[in-house]
């Protein structure tokens, strides 16, 4: 069940008169006893109390200096608090993985500053508790030339209220806080869940994604192939309570997505980035014949959200715009009337589901990480000694694919240890090669290395290897 009035209605009926009511303190208004989180240890936060944190928060950051908050934090209630405080403060929250090495934390900071100017809250505004600026989100997973999209409430919100006009989460809903919110997919659930008035579940982070589920059942998750591909493997039953497991990050082993049916999991194929403020597309639920799963190659993405608008360009790659896409990169405003290229080559079937191809530019997508492998050489070839590189990814069974990269050097190939301790202060370990094999001279009848005959030859020599899935 929703509450009624519903903040929904709340804010479509705002639209365009001015920046958006703040949906926990509208919930705290209105509903002010409903849960909105539920921690690990059994409490419970009302709307009311997580609101009183959030205008703590805001109060901090309305004369904080420099004007990006960064929030370098897994999940907690704390970082929900100082998301939405900053966003009251008109100061654009920044979270960041703990993950990043600290050698690049200062450098990925100082990029934020380069998102557009914003205006400082008014005192009027603050009354109403509405939230200005933009949340900033760390793009392409990795390396070198790190991207940060930033994207405004509305994009947020927008695309909220697509989802929850399919998903329909209320009162009494428990949403997993499954994956991070320095991801999208992440970020993307506390908004889904506060717009309907439903709670944010945490988890602890020693537990598995096992213990997550099984120690106390949410209502609604979000995961990644790799998280469904751990409770598959470990034939963990998916509990009663859970009405819909969304899979997206990556595509979905048709195999992978037989085997979670049969252990009664109710799967909802999805689509979607950063840059279109998590998934534009969502399948119905699938049953054990639905699409005859086992017997194709490309598990379909479902059919497109309300307000999204899509077509393909001469080879394929599907564009978008609409109120969910992001406003740009830091550094890189883009025309919101402007189609986007999403990279990722498409077709439709008869039913009008999203089918997913192969990524033009080449992308790693591994544990629901997006790995950039032309900055990952980039990368490797300011290390001492490495003349070229290059690097691909080969399919790995848990995180459905993993860079292997090609080296050459002025002398011998150093051992793997050596790349890792180099690359350790440069780059996330997720982005670290498994494996580093050596690149030979260009062919002379080539203007350079043919990526597709190098991951050919990396799939073929990993799995010759002893240890082939690190």
């Amino acid at each position: 069940m929703s509450p009624n009035p519903s903040y929904q209605e709340a804010y479509l009926s705002r639209s365009g008169l001015g920046p958006p009511i703040c949906p926990i303190s509208w919930q705290a208004i209105h509903n002010p006893d409903f849960r909105a989180v539920a921690e690990a240890d059994g409490r419970d936060l009302t709307f009311a109390e997580l609101d009183r944190l959030v205008e703590q928060r805001a109060a901090l950051y309305s004369t904080f200096q420099p004007s990006v908050v960064p929030l370098r934090s897994w999940n907690t209630v704390q970082l929900i608090a100082d998301i939405y405080g900053a966003l009251r403060a008109g100061r654009p929250p920044f979270v960041i993985s703990p993950r990043w090495p600290d050698a690049r934390f200062d450098e990925i900071v100082t990029l934020a500053t380069q998102a557009p100017a914003h205006a400082e809250q008014p005192v009027e505004a603050k009354k109403e508790d509405v939230l200005l600026g933009f949340t900033l989100v760390l793009t392409s997973g990795s390396t070198g030339s790190p991207k940060i999209a930033f994207h405004t409430p509305e994009n947020h919100l927008s695309s909220a209220i697509a989802v929850n006009s399919i998903l329909e989460p209320g009162v009494g809903d428990r949403w997993l806080w499954s994956l991070p919110a320095f991801h999208i997919g992440g970020l993307a659930i506390l908004w889904r869940s506060f717009v309907a008035g439903s709670a944010v579940q945490l988890a602890t982070r020693d537990q598995s994604i096992a213990q997550q589920l099984l120690s106390a059942p949410p209502t609604l998750i979000s995961l990644v192939p790799t998280q469904l591909h751990d409770l598959v493997t470990e034939g963990v039953r998916c509990p009663a309570a859970v009405r819909d497991v969304v899979v997206g990050g990556a595509s979905l082993n048709a195999d992978l997505l037989a085997s979670a049916i049969e252990l009664g999991y109710p799967i909802r194929t999805t689509y979607g980035m950063t840059e279109t403020s998590s998934m534009i597309s969502l399948s119905d639920r699938w049953g054990s014949a639905s699409g005859e799963t086992s017997e194709r190659k490309n598990v379909h993405a479902g059919i497109l959200l309300g307000g999204v608008e899509t077509r393909t360009d001469d080879e394929g790659v599907l564009e978008v715009r609409g109120p969910v896409v992001f406003q740009g990169y830091a550094g890189l405003e883009r025309d919101q009337e402007d189609w986007m290229s999403t990279g990722d080559t498409v077709r439709f079937t008869s039913e009008g589901n999203l089918e997913i191809g192969e990524r033009a530019d080449g992308m790693i997508l591994s544990g629901g990480e997006n790995i950039d492998p032309n900055e990952v050489a980039a990368t490797l070839s300011s290390l001492e000694g490495v003349v070229a590189a290059v690097v691909v990814g080969v399919p790995h069974a848990r995180f459905g694919e993993r860079p292997v990269a090609f080296v050459q050097m002025s002398g011998e190939l150093p051992t793997k240890d050596w790349f890792e301790s180099e690359l350790a202060a440069l780059l996330p370990k997720f982005c670290i090669p498994d494996h580093f094999l050596s690149l030979g001279p260009i062919p002379p009848e080539a203007l350079k290395h043919s990526r597709a005959e190098l991951k050919e030859n990396a799939i073929r020599i990993v799995a010759t290897l002893k240890d082939p899935l690190p």
